[in-house]
């Protein structure tokens, strides 16, 4: 079969005789599947008509003898195997070969959580089902799944507003779900949200964010910086802090080396908002090529001696800090000569 919308399906008769939703964003496999139950089994229906099994507990012979059965007072039954990909290799050659000619009375529905799809059988089941692959969004895409989402909602949100949330929150969608829901509590009747909404459900958090750490470096603020890195440790490991300063000092380059004038070019090159592209420039700025290739020189040599070497992580990040502020290359850290 091929890729299908599911959030198109209406009613159970439009619901296909295998589904597969696979990925590594949960939050969306188990949306679908939400939907998939709601349409396909009314509620009162569901101990006769629907089947949640488990793939390493279920075995093919097991699913497939359910999903054969005949729906009770009803169209279609829904057989649900979470972490299909969890079942052996034999019996999910047994599964792949039901999809093959699958029972059209019931809508098999497999869940598999960043699953190796080039397996064989995987790749088979694949094939004969509609399939949707639940990717996480990339950065760029966050502030259009906001405004998307509280449309659905009966909601809007300035593009400043869903700017500072995506770059609050990050890619996470149920980490975003929940902040809608505390945003849509804090507005209260009002059904257009603004920044000022998402600064105050922030609260201290956004004060010691990775944004906040950022915006202090791109300033050269080291008493700042040293002082929001020890809030954020709290809730950030080293090797995440790095990854995201790794991020945002390419994108200093690439907007230091940016000379066509177009902010929304600079936005789409750096997946960043147009709203903080500003500040990139900005930041830029006030660096030298030199410096802002050394940074990543810094990161990448901190991120190997932490890795390789039993180093004090607070230390050896106070240092690289100071470093990045100072303008010294990587050479002045303490194991450089071993990397």
């Amino acid at each position: 079969m091929a890729a299908f919308e599911p959030m198109k399906i209406k009613t159970a008769a439009q619901l296909p005789p295998v589904v597969l939703f696979y990925g590594k964003e949960n939050y969306l496999i188990e949306n679908y599947l939400r939907h998939v139950l709601k349409v396909g089994v009314p509620e009162d229906m569901r101990d006769f008509n629907l089947d949640v099994l488990y793939g390493a507990d279920a075995s093919a012979q097991k699913i497939i003898a359910i999903a054969r059965s005949y729906p009770m007072m009803a169209d279609r039954r829904v057989v649900v195997i979470k972490d299909v990909h969890r079942m052996s290799a034999s019996d999910l050659k047994g599964l792949a070969q039901y999809s093959e000619k699958p029972t059209d009375s019931t809508c098999l529905v497999l869940l598999a959580h960043d699953a190796d799809m080039r397996k064989k059988s995987l790749a088979t089941l694949k094939k004969n089902s509609a399939f949707v692959e639940c990717k996480p969004l990339y950065d760029n895409q966050v502030e259009a799944w906001l405004i998307r989402e509280l449309k659905q909602r009966g909601y809007s949100i300035d593009q400043k507003a869903a700017a500072l949330l995506a770059l609050q929150v990050g890619t996470n969608l149920q980490n975003l779900v929940n902040e809608i829901e505390k945003l849509l509590l804090y507005a209260g009747e009002r059904k257009h949200l603004v920044a000022e909404d998402v600064e105050a459900i922030a609260g201290v958090r956004n004060e010691f964010s990775i944004f906040a750490l950022q915006n202090a470096l791109g300033r050269r603020d080291l008493q700042r910086v040293l002082y929001i890195f020890k809030q954020l440790r709290l809730t950030m490991n080293a090797q995440a802090i790095i990854f995201q300063l790794a991020k945002f000092f390419t994108n200093l380059l690439i907007a230091r080396d940016f000379s066509a004038g177009n902010k929304a070019e600079l936005a789409k090159l750096t997946r960043t908002s147009i709203y903080f592209v500003g500040d990139l420039i900005s930041f830029s700025k006030r660096y030298s090529l030199s410096e802002l290739t050394g940074a990543i020189d810094n990161l990448r040599m901190v991120d190997y001696n932490l890795k390789t070497w039993p180093v004090d992580e607070n230390l050896m990040m106070e240092m690289l800090f100071t470093n990045i502020v100072k303008g010294y290359e990587a050479r002045h850290l303490p194991f450089a000569s071993r990397a």
